[in-house]
């Protein structure tokens, strides 16, 4: 349901639904797996309601369990997210230890929609405060368009979108207004088909 509760903005529903899991069952009994998730899902929708140190808190313990578990996308997934919640804590020293780590892992892993979106957020971290400096990374590029890439080849219209629009701030930023309004023209295009 976590996908839901987001998209539609029921972020306090599903906190309180997946906090209430988690607080039932210490992880004694309960499917690791499953437990792993709803931390990282339950951290997320707490980073997007600005509970930073909570959502620090759930993603650090999700990370612990998808290490626990070897499971390679889990811990992806959670460094992805650790590395944008220690940005908005404008801890870059953490942000940039979580990125690091999330960069050394994201070459191992075979293109998947779980690495297209990890690229993406990969990106955004980097970007955050440099681009108030006016310092656009190039490594965040670079990851804009490894995201593209499989997006468009796993066929996945929502996060073709979102690279689409990061890919068009970079070209604003870099000044090619030509190649921003197309890649914006094409993120509209393949939203309003969502929509259809």
């Amino acid at each position: 349901l976590q996908p839901f509760w987001f998209r539609r903005g029921h972020w306090s529903e599903g906190r309180r639904w997946l906090e209430e899991s988690l607080a039932m069952d210490s992880g004694a009994t309960q499917n690791q797996f499953f437990r792993a998730k709803a931390l990282y899902e339950a951290g997320m929708l707490a980073r997007f309601q600005g509970d930073f140190a909570r959502a620090r808190m759930l993603c650090e313990q999700s990370l612990a369990s998808y290490r626990a578990l070897a499971d390679k996308m889990g811990v992806l997934k959670a460094l992805e997210q650790l590395s944008r919640i220690s940005a908005f804590q404008e801890d870059q020293t953490a942000r940039n230890a979580f990125l690091a780590e999330a960069a050394s892992l994201i070459e191992t892993i075979p293109d998947s929609i779980v690495k297209a979106d990890a690229y993406t957020d990969m990106a955004i971290a980097m970007i955050g405060h440099r681009v108030m400096q006016a310092l656009y990374p190039p490594e965040a590029a670079r990851y804009l368009h490894e995201s593209e890439r499989i997006q468009r080849a796993l066929n996945n219209p929502t996060g073709l979108a979102l690279a689409l629009m990061h890919l068009a701030n970079h070209a604003l930023f870099t000044g090619d207004y030509s190649r921003a309004a197309s890649q914006l023209d094409e993120a509209e295009r393949v939203v309003m088909e969502l929509e259809i």
